[in-house]
């Protein structure tokens, strides 16, 4: 005798209900369908049912006897609505498979995995028409810039080694890509945000900068060539970009990575006197912060300068290594010149150096904040990329403010 569970009933039931009821409002609002409460119902039960014949006969026949059951049943509905509508659209027809296999998913005790496939099922329905719209408003270089970006990252990158080659050891082709990537997404950000909120510049260099301020500061360098009379915004965006390097890069790494009190202890007034500047620099240009009328980048992802950028900040890299090894005997010469590169890799290679007992907290805390001094000095230097003197004067000038700050702050 089979034992019938009132869970996998009752679930079945659910998946269902949640697709037709969806549908049925649908119906309020003018559309055709032929996939309402009952009927999802229906369909949902059809394949508990066959969820039981798994028990009654071998599972290979109880499968092929659903499928042609269902894609009988499916087809007579969809020829239906077809000679009712004049539409040959195929959504009902998926949309009752779904259902159906949802229903032999409860059955079969596959809970999560059944809702999760209903939900998507009227989440897809009810937003068809925006879907649509959103759609229809993209335009062909922005949807080239996803698919190269795909590329970049789901096709290329997984391809390459990720294995040091050459003298030292000083290129790996899976990190020099990885960067090249990494560099593509702040490219796409900044274009999303600049589009979808003109004054959004602000929000694009304090998220952008927990990924990679220096990129940011590449990125807002460019934009800042492309368009004239924003000096000022962009300049404070790139000073303003130090917010995650301080806050994240330096504090939350060295935090997250050793676990301890006492080096925050030593590292915590300057972080703080470091936010206080920044927010008050912040303050006093607030009105060209938030400067509207920027427009988009024409392309979300320019390819060659994506690469350029990649390749630049990687030489970098590779400098700092040499430097690293050849004068390995200089830490903190070998800490602050890698910092211009990635100031987050530094913090943690200090923090492994705190951890295993090879140097104190104290030390630590001034090699992070060499390390800061590195990274917020880096934009100085990058904002003579910029053709306008405006950017290269002011960013130079408050970057020399925080770092007489922060120097202030070590020997305090």
């Amino acid at each position: 005798m089979i034992n019938i569970n009132l869970t996998n009933l009752l679930m079945a039931i659910a998946v269902g209900g949640i697709v037709g009821f969806v549908n049925e409002y649908r119906k309020i609002s003018g559309a055709r369908l032929f996939l309402g409460l009952r009927t999802a119902i229906f369909i949902s039960l059809l394949g508990y049912m066959f969820s039981i014949f798994t028990l009654l006969f071998p599972g290979y026949i109880a499968l092929l006897s659903a499928i042609i059951t269902i894609t009988t049943i499916s087809t007579s509905i969809y020829l239906e609505k077809v000679k009712a509508t004049g539409s040959p659209g195929g959504t009902t027809y998926v949309s009752i498979f779904l259902v159906f296999f949802s229903g032999l998913l409860e059955g079969l005790g596959y809970y999560e995995l059944g809702v999760i496939i209903s939900v998507l099922v009227a989440a897809l329905g009810i937003y068809k028409t925006q879907l649509l719209d959103a759609i229809s408003k993209i335009r062909k270089e922005e949807l080239l810039a996803i698919l190269n970006l795909m590329i970049l990252s789901l096709v290329i990158l997984p391809l390459l080694p990720n294995k040091n080659i050459g003298p030292y050891g000083i290129f790996n082709p899976f990190q020099f890509w990885l960067i090249v990537v990494v560099i593509g997404i702040i490219f796409v950000a900044q274009y999303i945000v600049l589009k979808i909120y003109k004054k959004g510049l602000i929000a694009f260099s304090i998220i952008g900068g927990l990924v990679s301020s220096t990129t940011v500061t590449l990125s807002l360098i460019e934009l800042s060539n492309k368009e004239k009379n924003i000096g000022k915004t962009i300049a404070y965006n790139i000073i303003l970009s130090n917010i995650p390097l301080v806050l994240v890069q330096a504090l939350a790494f060295s935090y997250f990575s050793t676990y301890s009190s006492k080096l925050i202890y030593y590292i915590t007034p300057s972080i703080l006197v470091l936010i206080l500047a920044l927010i008050i620099i912040g303050s006093i240009g607030y009105k060209h912060i938030t400067v509207s009328g920027i427009p988009s980048p024409e392309t979300p992802l320019p390819i060659g300068k994506v690469i350029e950028f990649g390749v630049v900040f990687f030489i970098v890299m590779i400098i700092s290594k040499l430097v690293s090894i050849l004068v390995s005997y200089l830490l903190p010469l070998a800490l602050f010149v890698s910092s211009f590169a990635n100031v987050a890799g530094v913090v943690f290679s200090i923090a492994l150096l705190y951890i295993h007992g090879q140097i104190n907290a104290k030390y630590a805390a001034y090699l992070i904040q060499l390390a800061l001094i590195a990274g917020i000095i880096e934009k100085g230097f990058l904002a003579f990329l910029s053709k306008d003197k405006e950017v290269r004067n002011l960013t130079l000038i408050l970057s020399l403010i925080l770092i007489g700050i922060l120097i202030l702050m070590m020997f305090i």
